[in-house]
């Protein structure tokens, strides 16, 4: 609950065609959006990963929540480019908070058995915000303007997120986590030993889960900023593009409980390249659907299924390389990487389409980054274990 809040992301995409109409925006201007966004949130990642060591998981999420709600608001009352960016900014900020390292690390701490189920369910609220928000926007469109849904989005996500963090989140008290369960799942029992941040950043495995990252957020912000302007650009009227997108976030709401428990019977690895080429696979797919709008469906399950499990897995395969209590630290300086990707994916198809009037070219490159790093990713190992 407290990570439906990620969500406010996906609702600013449902209403990209109205919010670019009014403030006279350019595409590429639309994806710049996500510069600061996604500067703060990376910045503020390894922050919020240290905060949630040492104050613990629920102040940070209280305050994420209050500063998401203030963006969102504050989203709803933008009157051109400048404004836009800041609140994007405010948002970032905000998201960092209850974004992966912060709900990961306490889902981590209390399961050591079905540690990957575990993650996917409790990752399955951002999809579970994206997907509602989407919803509300396609079913009110044309009853109201996307001002009055970001309002709306705003006050239901901060009905259902503060109760949550105040009353249910706490980290598990000395000796309350039992024991490790005997014979656990290939993902419960971390793969390494505990490595240091430090001792991390010079091993192989880091810059290759790193790269990894880097081009799976190059390729999802890339398509989840442009994915209702992609369906519009291949014909689909714009209510019909919103609830497809939609869909396609409420897919994550399974996807996620699904890659977990099969990363859980499988190594996760594999289950990270498998991700990467699943991602890919969507790329290619909407790349597709500008000369047949037939097949957004494929699109659409290939995004949800993709999108949705890298949350997942890529905790899984740090824990696995690194160790579960260099999780937070460790996935929380991978963060910074959201910066660069996220603000380069988007900008780059906006520019692509600006230029061309396809994002065809743009796709081909977000699924020839997808084939090279789940290549990589099969070169990741334990490093704990290595070094002893």
């Amino acid at each position: 609950m407290c990570q439906v809040g990620l969500g406010f992301a996906y609702v600013l995409a449902a209403v990209a065609s109205p919010m670019i109409a009014e403030l006279g925006l350019t595409r590429a201007e639309y994806g710049q959006g996500n510069g600061p966004q996604l500067a703060l949130q990376a910045l503020a990642a390894p922050l919020a990963g240290w905060l949630c060591v040492r104050a613990g998981a629920r102040p940070v999420l209280l305050v994420s929540i209050a500063i998401q709600v203030a963006a969102i608001c504050g989203m709803a009352r933008v009157a051109g480019f400048g404004e836009y960016l800041f609140w994007m900014g405010v948002l970032g900020l905000g998201l960092a908070g209850t974004g992966d390292v912060t709900v990961g690390a306490v889902a981590a701490r209390w399961v050591e058995r079905g540690r990957g189920l575990a993650l996917g369910i409790v990752y399955s609220g951002a999809n579970l915000g994206g997907a509602a928000f989407a919803w509300i926007a396609s079913t009110l469109e044309g009853h109201f303007d996307w001002r009055a849904m970001l309002w709306l989005a705003a006050g239901l996500g901060a009905l259902g997120m503060f109760p949550f963090a105040l009353f249910a989140v706490r980290d598990p008290r000395l000796g309350e986590v039992s024991g490790e369960a005997p014979s656990p799942s290939p993902a419960a029992r971390p793969a390494s030993p505990d490595v240091p941040l430090g001792a991390a950043l010079r091993t192989r495995s880091f810059w290759l889960i790193a790269a990894a990252l880097f081009a799976m957020f190059f390729c999802f912000v890339g398509l989840q900023r442009h994915f209702v302007l992609m369906l519009e650009r291949a014909g689909l009227p714009g209510p019909q593009a919103v609830a497809l997108y939609s869909a396609a976030i409420a897919i994550g709401l399974f996807t996620k409980a699904l890659s977990g428990a099969l990363a859980d019977r499988m190594s996760p690895v594999r289950a990270a390249a498998a991700t990467q080429l699943v991602t890919g696979l969507a790329a290619l797919s909407a790349f597709a659907v500008e000369g047949n709008a037939g097949l957004a469906w494929l699109f659409v399950l290939c995004f949800g299924l993709g999108t949705a499990a890298r949350d997942v897995v890529f905790p899984l395969v740090l824990t696995h390389a690194f160790g579960v209590r260099s999780l937070a630290p460790i996935y929380g300086v991978q963060m910074l990487l959201l910066l660069p990707a996220g603000v380069l994916g988007p900008t780059f198809a906006g520019a692509v389409f600006d230029r061309s009037g396809s994002y065809g070219s743009a796709l081909l490159v977000f699924a020839a980054l997808m084939l090279l790093s789940a290549l990589g990713l099969l070169f990741a190992r334990p490093e704990g274990r290595s070094a002893a």
